[in-house]
């Protein structure tokens, strides 16, 4: 019986986090150089298991770019941590010259009185057929446009 208690629990306080987490998440990541990319994540629960999107939105001269990648949620309630990984592009306006590279962010959860937010740090996940490389801070907020 305590056992079952114990696992109610536990799935109760990862529902909550995950809870707290589902939503569209706006703002930016940089780069070594501290050059600003905006950034888009769409978190939803299906059934229990976190999903999300990812919309990356850059301007090469005056020409405004996007590239959408399906993604890994991994959420560590304990911590408020969630790791965001790129596996694919499923969508992208990007020149053919252009590497599309995907990209792992590690998240942490934080609110204050009006807003919730998630600061973390992303890096280039290597691919074989292109150079990927990089790496630099993410900062989100819960809602923003």
């Amino acid at each position: 019986m305590k056992n079952i208690l114990v696992i109610i629990l536990l799935f109760f306080t990862v529902s909550v986090s995950a809870q707290e987490i589902i939503g569209k998440w706006t703002g930016s990541f940089n780069d070594q150089r501290d050059n600003k990319t905006s950034y888009v994540i769409e978190i939803t629960n299906e059934t229990g298991v976190l999903n999300a999107t990812t919309t990356t939105i850059f301007k090469i001269s005056s020409t405004s770019y996007f590239i959408v990648c399906s993604t890994k949620v991994e959420l560590d309630s304990a911590k408020q941590k969630i790791t965001i990984t790129e596996l694919e592009i499923i969508k992208a306006n990007t020149p053919e010259w252009f590497s599309n590279c995907l990209q792992k962010h590690v998240l942490t959860f934080s609110t204050d009185t009006k807003n919730a937010y998630l600061k973390g740090k992303w890096e280039a996940i290597k691919q074989k057929t292109i150079f990927c490389g990089g790496e630099g801070d993410t900062f989100l907020k819960k809602g923003s446009k």
